[in-house]
């Protein structure tokens, strides 16, 4: 989705935006699901998700009925880097196999076992406990 990053013209303050050219989760290739939230990196990447998937995963992420946004596609800011949100999604994503982390840069899985302990997600904690032993 690089192609679709857009800079402001002129002397104005340069702004990097994404546009959401389609409702796909990009955390795996063949997911069909459409996408209910954004959500959008410290670098302002940002990541389609599915509220019931993080939910179903996560203990601190909210229940698709306790969000009371009127916008569509509510745009949630994060502390994380893109690299540890693309892991988020693909350890809260059912019917995937995670992915394999021996290759995940050192710096980036500290990250994401700080990430995984904030917003609670099982399913990668033993992950990171074993990466990082």
């Amino acid at each position: 989705m690089s192609d679709n990053i857009l800079k402001c013209p002129g002397n104005l303050k340069p702004i990097l935006y994404e546009i959401h050219v389609s409702n796909r989760c990009l955390a795996f290739s063949d997911c069909s699901v459409p996408i209910d939230v954004v959500l959008r990196s410290r670098e302002g990447k940002t990541f389609g998700a599915h509220t019931a998937f993080l939910a179903r995963y996560s203990g601190a992420f909210p229940r698709p009925d306790m969000i009371t946004s009127t916008d569509p596609l509510e745009t949630v800011d994060l502390d994380e880097r893109s690299e540890v949100i693309k892991l988020i999604l693909q350890f809260t994503h059912p019917d995937e196999r995670p992915p394999e982390t021996q290759d995940v840069p050192g710096d980036v899985m500290l990250e994401f076992a700080e990430a995984v302990e904030k917003f609670i997600i099982f399913p990668a904690m033993e992950v990171c406990n074993l990466r990082l032993a």
